[in-house]
């Protein structure tokens, strides 16, 4: 078992999680409403009495999914959150903070959804984590994500808990959250109509509202049809086994594609744009500060009210501060909680193994820089996993 003299205390990591989280709800739900920006979602795109409007969106759509007004309100509204942010005027800082805050809320999803399947996790409410995905789509993740992890803190004894996961529940995870959750986001993502018509942008961009069911669905299908459920541990005579290793292979491999790529186009110097058009224009429009930078919460981009009572119908006018508003919005809902877990991972690698046990600093920022703060928590879980289980195993073995 892991030495249970590694019990620091929780109340440090908790008084690092509970100002991001502040931080996210003010970011997300209070600027909000400052703001406008609910306004115009609710005023256009919500809106089931008049004629449904997305702002930007290419066309009117009928939001009726579900048959139930309150349902289809709030999923006209989520469906217009995104299509205002593909289809409105916008420039690559936009795009890329867009890209940017998709990885990162994908890769902290897979991350977190390991621990419904950890042995010690099993009856408790940490291991409800797709009831917390489908909180996350009707809330925000700014205020769902520190929650768990706080919750996680509170309810979880990392130098003495059976952390180990059956191979049989891990194995699918990867593919199961390509299939929910990255192939209806890129398809939603396209432009329309010149790609994709603007009927099924609206239908994809509703079915990814509920990729944690998807996921749910997909993955417990896989577990049936092609490895039913087995109870044998991940754990092997090296450490952590092949599919629960492979699985923090592709949360940090997802991370590392989508942040390292978008980190250093943004420090480019403007003055030295090469290649393509479309690249030397991605260069010139997009610095460190404006793709990852958020505005303060307490001087958010605003829009005039007037001017969301003029929407509606066939009125597009002046939308080019529409983006902007989502931008902000995403960097506060998608930063905070992705910082909280590297908080969250770091006090899970002491509690088990110890300090000097864990992730050195250089090792940390390398990550931090490659892969942005979800890589280098997944890398500090993995850490504390090979750690555990591997010595666990060798004491089995004596």
């Amino acid at each position: 078992m892991a030495n249970n003299n590694h019990n620091p205390s929780k109340i440090p990591p908790l008084l690092l999680i509970l100002p991001l989280l502040t931080l996210g709800i003010c970011g997300t739900m209070v600027n909000g409403f400052q703001t406008g920006y609910f306004s115009i979602l609710t005023a256009t795109s919500g809106n089931l009495d008049g004629v449904p409007y997305v702002p930007g969106g290419p066309e009117s759509f009928d939001p009726r999914y579900t048959g139930n007004k309150a349902l289809d309100t709030r999923m006209g509204i989520l469906i217009g959150f995104f299509s205002g942010l593909v289809n409105g005027e916008r420039n690559w800082d936009v795009d890329l903070a867009y890209v940017w805050t998709m990885g990162m809320f994908f890769s902290g999803w897979a991350l977190v959804s390991v621990e419904a399947h950890r042995r010690a996790n099993r009856g408790r409410v940490v291991s409800w984590t797709n009831t917390f995905g489908n909180i996350i789509q009707s809330f925000t993740y700014a205020l769902t994500v520190p929650s768990y992890l706080i919750l996680h803190l509170f309810t979880t004894s990392p130098a003495t808990d059976d952390i180990s996961v059956p191979e049989g529940e891990v194995r699918h995870l990867p593919l199961s959250m390509t299939l929910a959750y990255i192939v209806p986001a890129v398809i939603m993502s396209l432009p329309t109509p010149s790609i994709i018509p603007g009927k099924s942008h609206y239908d994809t961009t509703a079915l990814w509202q509920v990729f944690p069911v998807l996921q749910f669905l997909i993955h417990r299908g896989m577990n049936f049809v092609c490895f039913p459920r087995k109870y044998n541990t991940t754990t092997t005579q090296y450490g952590v086994g092949k599919s629960l290793a492979n699985h923090y292979r592709f949360v940090i491999f997802t991370s590392v594609v989508v942040h390292l790529p978008i980190l250093l186009v943004c420090l480019t110097p403007s003055s030295m744009p090469f290649g393509p058009a479309w690249l030397r224009d991605m260069i010139t429009q997009t610095t460190f500060s404006n793709v990852f930078v958020p505005y303060g919460v307490w001087n958010p981009p605003a829009v005039d009210l007037a001017k969301v009572a003029a929407l509606g119908g066939e009125n597009k006018a002046d939308l080019s501060w529409l983006p902007g508003l989502t931008k902000h919005f995403l960097h506060y809902d998608i930063g905070c909680p992705s910082l909280a877990m590297v908080v969250w991972a770091g006090y899970n690698c002491m509690a088990s193994v110890g300090k000097g046990g864990c992730v050195g600093i250089g090792k940390m920022v390398g990550w931090l820089l490659a892969g942005g703060p979800v890589a280098l928590a997944t890398v500090l879980m993995w850490e504390r996993d090979e750690r555990v289980l591997r010595g666990r195993e060798g004491k089995k073995a004596q």
